[in-house]
């Protein structure tokens, strides 16, 4: 009953339960019948892969996503201080100044705010290189991680030989005491 799965059912019935006691219409609430699609999860090896793959690596890509995130401040500080004086109104504070840093770190580059002085169209090339640089280590992790988990699931189902019993033992049993 308290399964994830049970819970995304009581949450797509609910608004049919509570119409007749509050006298609400939360029928606009159906949308919630998307989160159904969540329970096709268990029958897809290749999703549990995937959520196998970010569990594993979840450690790593916390950290990759934290150095993004200290880049993003450094960036939009810097970019502040070198662009404010130039156009006040583009680069207000910081905060202002993170919307360019975000657009220009995922080499989006929608063009609403640009630098104009020559530091801050250095500055924005560099902070787009290291935003190409820090957008493909996750990239890279999980690759490295889909490589680990399939060569994982490979050699499990191998049998082994063992020397001194000459008993056969599954590869997912080699270490197991």
């Amino acid at each position: 009953m308290k399964t994830p799965f049970a819970l995304i059912d009581l949450l797509v019935i609910l608004p049919y339960i509570l119409l007749p006691f509050t006298g609400i219409n939360l029928t606009g609430l159906v949308i919630l019948r998307v989160f159904r699609l969540f329970k096709l999860i268990r029958y897809s090896d290749s999703i549990n892969l995937i959520i196998r793959v970010v569990k594993g690596e979840r450690n790593t890509l916390i950290t990759t996503y934290l150095v993004l995130f200290i880049v993003l401040i450094a960036a939009a500080t810097l970019m502040y201080e070198v662009e404010y004086p130039a156009q006040p109104e583009a680069f207000s504070n910081i905060p202002a100044a993170m919307w360019w840093g975000v657009i220009t770190l995922t080499t989006t580059g929608y063009g609403d705010i640009v630098p104009i002085t020559s530091l801050g169209k250095m500055l924005g090339t560099v902070i787009a290189l290291i935003g190409i640089a820090i957008f493909a280590l996750p990239a890279g992790i999980l690759a490295s991680g889909f490589s680990k988990a399939l060569e994982k699931e490979i050699h499990e189902d191998e049998e082994y030989l063992c020397p001194h019993c000459k008993q056969e033992i599954k590869g997912r049993d080699l270490w197991k005491r």
